[in-house]
């Protein structure tokens, strides 16, 4: 069994119900809980349930955030890279720089949230 603490949330992972019900029996008996059944999304990670294991994935929150600044419609395109391009500062309006850093903040946050970021106590078999 696995007991994961996130600022004001506690997951259980059990391969037994019967280890899971008397886990959250026990729990109801020590502290005030409210039992959300079965977890879908942790951090923007979204948790999938197949027979033989669990995926973690995104994708769902990548969606989330194309939509949000209005590119989810869009084409994909190539864009290649030519080296002899020089770099220099943008010197555009200031909205476009502050989206430009928003959508970087948001993308950054993808590419760093993870499950290592949860606290796991890990509870021996009996």
């Amino acid at each position: 069994m696995i007991i994961s603490l996130y600022v004001n949330n506690m997951f259980v992972f059990c391969t037994s119900m019967n280890v899971m019900y008397n886990t959250k029996y026990f729990l109801a008996s020590k502290f005030d809980k409210k039992d959300m059944a079965k977890v879908s999304v942790i951090l923007d990670i979204e948790i999938i349930r197949r027979d033989n294991g669990i995926m973690l994935t995104q994708e769902h929150y990548v969606e989330k955030l194309i939509k949000k600044f209005g590119h989810f419609y869009m084409t994909p395109v190539s864009s290649p890279y030519d080296v002899n391009t020089q770099l220099k500062k943008n010197k555009g309006k200031v909205i476009a720089r502050l989206k430009y850093a928003r959508i970087i903040g948001n993308l950054m946050h993808t590419m760093c949230v993870d499950v290592n970021q949860i606290s796991i106590i890990s509870i021996g078999r009996r």
